[in-house]
C-alpha cells in the first residue's frame, strides 16, 4: 500500500491535474486569493482551520471520485469539470467556485459521470 500524500500535496496535484487556476481553488475553498497563492501560506491555514481542512479534503476526494469514475484520463476529467452539466444547471466548475455547490458536485459523480 502506498503512502498517502500530505492534504497539501494532494491539493497541489488535483489543482494541477484538473488545470484549475488558484483562485479558483480559494473560492471552493472559501478563502481569498492571496491564501492560496503559496503552498506554504495555504498549508499553515489547513494546519489551523478544521472547516478550511474539511473542504480541502471533500475537494481532493472529488478528485479521487472522478479520477476512479473516468479512469485517471486528466484531459477528460479537466473537460467534465468544464463542460454544462443538466443537474447542475451549470458546468460543476463554475457551481463549486461561483455557488460554492462542492457537495452537490459529488453527489453527481458518485452517481456516476
Amino acid at each position: 500500500m502506498a503512502a498517502r500524500l500530505p492534504l497539501i500535496a494532494e491539493v497541489n496535484h488535483a489543482v494541477d491535474a484538473l488545470g484549475m487556476y488558484r483562485a479558483e481553488l480559494a473560492r471552493i475553498l472559501c478563502l481569498k486569493c492571496y491564501d492560496v497563492s503559496d503552498s506554504m501560506q495555504l498549508e499553515l491555514l489547513l494546519g489551523e482551520d478544521p472547516e478550511i481542512t474539511y473542504r480541502a479534503k471533500r475537494f481532493v476526494y472529488l478528485y479521487a471520485l472522478l479520477d476512479k469514475q473516468l479512469s485517471g484520463d486528466t484531459a477528460n476529467m479537466a473537460h467534465w469539470i468544464r463542460r454544462e452539466n443538466v443537474f447542475l444547471g451549470t458546468t460543476p466548475l463554475l457551481a463549486m467556485v461561483d455557488q460554492g455547490r462542492l457537495e452537490d458536485v459529488i453527489a453527481i459523480i458518485s452517481k456516476g459521470v
